[in-house]
Parts: structure tokens; C-alpha cells; sequence
């Protein structure tokens, strides 16, 4: 019985350290109202969102590109789903203005591409319509392949020549690019490992309060099952005793 109180209040103690643990080092205060408490950005920014897409539903959206105000050409998507389900996959499809599949992804936790946009509406579908009871959180991304220059940004006139000047601050500009990527990658690692500890959390927690009924119920049912068991023993030899004897 000491050894099963022992390791009771253990669990407790471990949960209470762990939400210690995720208050002080996830659970700061949000840098803004666009992101949430795993620090994606809820709505589009910069091409990057997440998002829930639940059991048996199918989440698309579109797209218009217009090659005259477009300069960049070819796009880099990635899709990974960050929660839901053991296997954590989805179904990813991307459709041309044609209707053609340019990607077309079959129950995949991470999905990663490259293609060449064309003039139209594009159409992108995470399809989550073969879960019956998980729903998923995806993260979207489909940004620019290539590092847009600063004069293009600026909209000015590329010169002919770059000056010294310019192909540093150029050279920053696609290294900063370089850093962003490495970030969101750092990013997605973060929220996969904060949706696994709260997980985790949860079932700890669920198995302390389940240990704890049960131990407090136990001297409950023994007391019962005693009293039950020396009540019917005294009856019966109380119906047996023979007074005349």
C-alpha cells in the first residue's frame, strides 16, 4: 500500500513539474494574436499558416497567379502535419489551372515540392477524408524558390553593374533567406515536440487521477467486502445455535 502511494504521488509530482516546465519555457506570452501558443502563424503570413483539418473533411484553397506581377516563377511547397493520428499523415494535392496534378501525395506525414507556376487559379487540398476519428494539424508553406532582390522588391531598375555595395547587401539579403528557412524548420521541430509533451502530459495526468480514484476507492471496497463477509458468517451461526440445547 506504501509502495502504490509512493509511486502515485510521484506521477503527481511529474505532472506538476511538467506543466512547470511547458508554463515557463512554451507558455510565454504570445508576440501577437496571429500566433498561437505553438508559435505558427494561424493566418497567412509571408505563405506560411496553419491550420486544422478535421476527420473526414477536405480543406482547399486557391490561388491566382498573374505572370505580369509575378516575378518569380517556380514555388517551393512543404506540408507537415505536426498532430493527429499514430502515424500523423495526410493527403496532398495540387491542382493546375488545367486541372492537371502537379502533386499528388497519398497519406504522407511531410510532403515537400517544387513546380513552375503557369497564368490561372491554382488549387491546393489537404484531404483528410480517409481518418475517421483524428483530426490534423498542418502546417502550409509555398513561398518563392528563388530570393527575390532587392531591387526587384524595391521595384527599381536592376543596374548593369552591381556595385560593391550592392552585391554585399544582395548577398545578405539571400543569406538572410537561408537563416529564415533554417528558423522554420527549427520552428516545426519545436511545435512537433510541444504537441508530443502535451500529449504525453495528458495521458500522465489522466493515469495519476485514474491511480488515485483507485486507491482511494480500494479501503472503501474492503472495509465493504469485511463487513459483508463477518455479517453473513454471524447469521449463519446465529440460525444454527440451538437455544434448548
Amino acid at each position: 500500500m506504501f509502495f502504490i502511494l509512493l509511486l502515485i504521488s510521484s506521477f503527481i509530482s511529474l505532472t506538476i513539474q511538467t506543466d512547470l516546465i511547458l508554463n515557463q519555457q512554451l507558455g510565454q506570452k504570445k508576440p501577437s494574436d496571429k500566433v498561437d501558443s505553438d508559435w505558427l502563424p494561424t493566418r497567412n503570413e509571408g505563405g506560411e499558416f496553419r491550420l486544422k483539418v478535421g476527420a473526414r473533411e477536405e480543406f482547399c484553397f486557391h490561388e491566382v497567379f498573374n505572370l505580369k506581377e509575378t516575378q518569380n516563377l517556380k514555388y517551393d511547397l512543404k506540408v507537415r502535419v505536426l498532430k493527429g493520428g499514430r502515424s500523423k499523415d495526410i493527403d496532398v494535392i495540387v491542382l493546375s489551372p488545367n486541372g492537371k496534378k502537379i502533386i499528388d501525395q497519398r497519406r504522407k506525414p511531410k510532403v515537400t515540392g517544387s513546380f513552375e507556376i503557369s497564368e490561372g487559379e491554382w488549387r491546393f487540398c489537404l484531404d483528410n477524408k480517409f481518418s475517421t476519428v483524428s483530426a490534423k494539424i498542418v502546417y502550409f508553406s509555398l513561398r518563392a524558390a528563388e530570393t527575390e532582390s532587392l531591387q526587384k522588391q524595391a521595384k527599381l531598375q536592376a543596374p548593369t553593374v552591381l556595385t560593391f555595395g550592392d552585391a554585399a547587401l544582395e548577398a545578405i539579403n539571400v543569406n538572410l533567406h537561408i537563416v529564415q528557412s533554417h528558423q522554420t524548420e527549427s520552428r516545426l521541430k519545436m511545435a512537433s515536440h510541444w504537441y508530443h509533451v502535451q500529449n504525453l502530459n495528458e495521458r500522465v495526468s489522466n493515469w495519476s487521477i485514474g491511480e488515485l480514484f483507485l486507491m482511494g476507492a480500494s479501503p472503501l471496497i474492503q472495509v465493504t467486502l469485511l463487513r459483508r463477509l463477518f455479517k453473513s458468517n454471524y447469521g449463519k451461526k446465529s440460525a444454527n445455535k440451538n437455544p434448548l440445547a
